[in-house]
């Protein structure tokens, strides 16, 4: 009786190790896979956005933030504009919102939080081919999109975007 019990109990120590090394390597796997997102806004590079009511030559380096009212998202990330959009005062970068519904319901969606953007302007997302919302895109002076990020943006990658942008 004493060894079924000392038996069954080095068996369950085995099987708690396994398990613990099986979820441990699950863990890694996990953290190595690719952000969706990243995929996402690879798609967007070097593409051309085409907007006529903006004027990309107007600034060498213009970011545009795709976003919807509606959008949960968006509404997280409003903090984080704010920010962008403080920093970049002095600097020869425009930001401009874009929306593909109302302007006016842009306009109160972003002074609602405190985000300033140098202009609002309506586009189709499908034109636009973005993914998802909400998109940070960053353009030269031709409209052409040299970074991309997409979705919310955890910590580091809102780091990320003012480091690429040097804010």
């Amino acid at each position: 009786m004493k060894h079924a019990g000392k038996r069954l109990e080095i068996i369950s120590n085995i099987v708690f190790i396994a398990v613990a090394l099986l979820l441990g390597v699950l863990a890694i796997r996990n953290q190595s896979r690719p952000d969706p997102s990243d995929e996402a806004a690879k798609f967007l590079l070097g593409k051309t956005v085409q907007i006529p009511s903006l004027d990309f030559h107007a600034s060498p380096v213009t970011v545009l933030l795709i976003l919807s009212s509606q959008c949960g998202y968006c509404r997280e990330s409003l903090p984080f504009y704010r920010v962008m959009s403080e920093k970049r005062k002095g600097k020869n970068i425009r930001v401009i919102a874009v929306f593909p519904g109302e302007l006016e319901e842009g306009k109160h969606f972003l002074s609602d939080q405190g985000v300033v953007v140098d202009q609002i302007v309506q586009a189709s997302f499908q034109d636009l081919s973005v993914p998802a919302t909400p998109t940070v895109a960053v353009t030269d002076d031709h409209g052409t999109i040299l970074r991309a990020w997409v979705g919310l943006l955890p910590d580091d990658k809102q780091k990320s975007v003012l480091r690429k942008l040097s804010l």
